[in-house]
């Protein structure tokens, strides 16, 4: 038995005939490890890109989702290929090595995203203080608004690690 649901925030999520969705098993029933599923509505081409970049961030050891390109079926009846992502959570990134990494996500999609550090979710590991993520993504945001100077940039820098940042964003 599994629970099924409607997933994500963009329009083509929500496509009658195609609809990303969340697969959630019941009890200690696993698939691939796991026992929540996401299947995502490939949108354009640019899902492939995302696919290629998961697997090179996971292979230069850099925490990424485990994704993979899965075929679906439901009740026999062929519903499409859909990009089947690990959930970006606390306990998938421990499950590859990153046992003190913090899950920071927004999820609006307006201007208020980049100035109000209260509409972001923070996920931290067990034992480890919410206000020291949070303090960290005030910092962050503060780094990044706009106009860009010169003194926001030496903060930004400060804050990341530029070359983990420059792997990361070649992949994306």
């Amino acid at each position: 038995k599994a629970e099924m649901r409607i997933r994500g925030t963009h329009a083509w999520n929500w496509d009658h005939r195609k609809p990303s969705f969340r697969l959630r098993l019941r009890g200690n029933k696993r698939i691939m490890g796991r026992q929540i599923l996401d299947f995502i509505t490939p949108d354009d081409a640019s899902m492939l890109s995302n696919l290629v970049s998961d697997h090179i961030a996971v292979e230069l050891g850099m925490p990424s989702p485990r994704t993979t390109i899965a075929t679906v079926l439901l009740n026999n009846d062929y519903k499409g290929l859909y990009h089947l992502a690990e959930p970006i959570n606390v306990a998938a990134l421990a499950g590859q090595g990153f046992t003190d990494c913090s899950v920071v996500e927004g999820n609006i999609r307006n201007s208020k995203l980049w100035s109000h550090p209260e509409v972001w979710e923070i996920e931290t590991p067990a034992g480890q203080d919410p206000e020291a993520a949070k303090k960290a993504l005030v910092s962050l945001l503060e780094a990044v608004k706009t106009p860009v100077s010169l003194q926001r940039l030496e903060i930004f820098s400060d804050l990341i690690d530029p070359l983990r940042f420059a792997e990361w964003s070649a992949l994306m």
